[in-house]
């Protein structure tokens, strides 16, 4: 009998209890939705500061430019950086 895989779509599990993976889930999502959110938040305040107003329109086609690049990955860091060392423990024991 052949070995099988993870089911495709299945999740990985990082910790021992199922339901701190859970958790850990939704903490990946709440990440995600905040980055976004702070994103959308920096668009409308270089905006405000052009001297424009922050439309719908106006935030969507705003380019924060190459630099944002390494703010937007410093922020996910420190977004990830208390969950990944949960991980590393949960890895130790």
């Amino acid at each position: 009998m052949a070995v099988r895989g993870p089911e495709r779509g299945a999740k990985p599990q990082h910790f021992s209890d199922p339901a701190l993976d859970g958790l850990y889930q939704m903490m990946l999502v709440l990440a995600e939705e905040l980055a976004a959110i702070r994103e959308r938040l920096d668009t409308a305040l270089a905006i405000l500061a052009s001297g424009k107003t922050p439309t719908d329109e106006a935030l969507d086609a705003f380019d924060l430019g190459p630099g944002y690049d390494e703010v937007r990955r410093q922020f996910v860091q420190r977004l990830l950086e208390p969950l990944e060392e949960l991980i590393e423990q949960e890895r130790g024991s």
